[in-house]
């Protein structure tokens, strides 16, 4: 199996490893979250994360 088939998408994000995302995507979501464009829980749903561990990025 390769790495982009053990990987699936959400929506825009291409996950890996549950729990573990790119300085990138953290720095998004939470521009995301600040902008009031999205909440804890839709960001953390989709970045396939805890709600606490989206509240720890912010």
């Amino acid at each position: 199996m390769s790495k982009q088939d053990e990987k699936d998408e959400i929506g825009d994000v291409v996950r890996g490893r549950p729990g573990r995302r790119s300085a990138e995507d953290r720095r998004l979501a939470v521009l995301e979250l600040l902008s009031d464009k999205a909440t804890v829980d839709q960001l953390a749903r989709r970045y396939g994360v805890k709600s606490e561990t989206v509240d720890g990025w912010r």
